[in-house]
């Protein structure tokens, strides 16, 4: 039978361990309750406490008091039960690290009026197969589902959701639609995910680059046709004037890529980590790598037109196969500039790449 309240027991004396799912962060009652005494407890029944170290004082403002009841808390206590994880109904956050590790988990059931998932409230849940966000979710917080490597699949509410960097780090998610509402992604939310498949609605419209950072197994990546920021050409990700190319899927075929005529700008990350590129051709034109561009690839060889005027900080930081920079143009026409460290690596001989001009030839 469901235990109805397995978090939150009831206590004689201040700080009483409780056998608990998830304690010490599970909830959150106001702090000033009227019915708090100096220890943080609340005399109203309602089982709250405070988990911080300030109890002591009748002065504690630090929002960090649980409780399971009606009395104004806003708790995020859970009833587990053959490995689901019930959310109380009424909760609007779910605390940092609250259910961290947890390996009994394998589904989670989460009330309508929901608005935050704390960081790392997830975190290391290796069993949790099944999660369904409610639409009231608002933030989900960094690493918060961090190496649920049994989550393969998730579906994100079609609201202006806000989230915070590596929030489904190493998960093993398939598949992933970013929706309409959402306008803007963190740096890495995805990062080292099994993710094979991005699909992109039609409000995403900003672009930071690292995204889908070390998503080795991506190859195909779609963008909805009446966005107006981003569009998809042969599979890699492009602004709509076709003047930037932000991502190329690490999985995508071919070991040799051109870049399109009318590309100026490789945007940052965008092939970060790609380990089946080898030689890559910018066009006439093209002026600037921006930074990480090509960090950690496995490229060995790239040719840059003489129109080339900026490579920013790693451009080429951990290519270790890197050992030949083709320009196509004489000594005279390098006009480029170098902003920032590690723009080209000593590679794996622990030898500078050769940078080769018409006329010359040197380390850099």
């Amino acid at each position: 039978m469901l235990d109805k309240n397995p978090i939150i027991k009831k206590r004689t004396e201040p700080f009483k361990e409780l056998q608990s799912l998830a304690a010490p962060y599970a909830g959150n009652c106001a702090p000033d309750h009227e019915k708090l005494d100096v220890q943080g407890n609340c005399n109203c029944d309602c089982d709250c406490r405070c988990n911080c170290d300030c109890y002591e004082t009748e002065d504690c403002d630090c929002d960090c008091l649980q409780s399971f009841c009606d009395c104004n808390c806003v708790c995020d206590c859970g009833a587990l039960e053959d490995g689901v994880l019930y959310i109380q109904p009424g909760a609007k956050k779910i605390f940092a690290s609250t259910y961290c590790e947890r390996k009994e988990i394998r589904k989670v059931v989460l009330p309508e009026g929901l608005e935050e998932i704390g960081d790392s409230a997830f975190k290391g849940c290796t069993s949790l197969e099944e999660i369904h966000f409610p639409e009231s979710l608002k933030e989900i917080g960094s690493y918060a589902f961090d190496e649920c490597k049994n989550l393969r699949s998730i579906v994100l509410p079609n609201t202006n959701l806000k989230i915070h960097q590596r929030a489904f780090c190493l998960c093993g998610i398939r598949e992933i639609t970013i929706p309409d509402a959402i306008t803007e992604l963190p740096y890495e939310p995805f990062f080292a995910s099994d993710i094979t498949t991005v699909h992109i609605g039609k409000g995403l419209s900003k672009w930071g680059g690292g995204e889908f950072n070390k998503c080795s197994k991506l190859h195909t990546i779609t963008v909805d046709e009446e966005n107006p920021c981003f569009k998809v050409v042969r599979g890699v990700l492009y602004s709509k004037d076709g003047k930037t190319l932000y991502f190329y899927p690490p999985a995508r075929e071919g070991k040799t890529f051109t870049v399109p005529d009318g590309v100026e700008t490789i945007g940052k990350s965008a092939f970060y980590y790609n380990r089946g590129l080898e030689k890559v051709y910018l066009p006439d034109g093209f002026t600037t790598i921006e930074r990480d561009a090509f960090c950690y690839a496995a490229l060995s060889e790239i040719s840059l037109p003489k129109s080339i005027r900026l490579f920013k900080e790693a451009a080429f930081g951990f290519c270790q196969n890197l050992t030949r920079v083709n320009f196509r143009g004489k000594k005279k026409d390098c006009r480029f500039k170098i902003d920032g460290s590690w723009v080209f690596p000593v590679n794996k001989y622990g030898e500078r790449a050769t940078f080769s001009t018409e006329d010359a030839a040197w380390g850099i």
